[in-house]
Formats: C-alpha cells, structure tokens, sequence
C-alpha cells in the first residue's frame, strides 16, 4: 500500500482528478485489515500513528470522504481522504 498510484499520482492528484477544485489543504489516512471488527481496527490503528492521529485531528480540515474495498486476500482497505474548504 502506497500514498502513490501505479502510475505516480499522490492523494492531491487523485483528488484532483476526481472533479473536486478549490480546496486549500488535502491528506489521506490508508488502512488495511482482516480482524473481525475491521472499523475499529483501523480508527485504532490510526488514533495510534501520530501522523495518521494529525490527519484525524486536524481543526482546517472540514471535508472528508472514506472508501472501503475488499482485496483479492479478503481483507479490507480503507482510504479516507481529508480537504479543507475555505469558509
């Protein structure tokens, strides 16, 4: 797993690419798990890093989105990614 796409693009690219503009500051948080209670795993996981905890946490960020994919292993994926919008 990797902030960066095959092809080279980073969180800021991608977010770019998806049709969203005029935001002013972008993270994402990436997981992976295959416990049994694999939310809780994740939030965990990342309330425990504290660059993912930063991202969390963050007061500027006031959007976020959050996919969930299942891998060919059968664990899941998380990707939540965080902007922030000018008010």
């Amino acid at each position: 797993m990797s902030h960066f796409s095959p092809e080279g693009n980073n969180p800021v690219d991608r977010i770019t690419q998806s049709g969203l503009s005029g935001f002013t500051l972008a993270a994402e948080n990436l997981g992976k798990t295959n416990r049994r209670d694999p939310n809780r795993e994740i939030v965990d996981g990342w309330l425990a890093s504290p660059d993912h905890r930063r991202n969390l946490l963050t007061p500027p960020f006031n959007t976020t989105g959050i996919g969930i994919s299942r891998a060919p292993d059968g664990s899941l994926i998380y990707t939540q990614v965080y902007v922030t919008y000018p008010r």
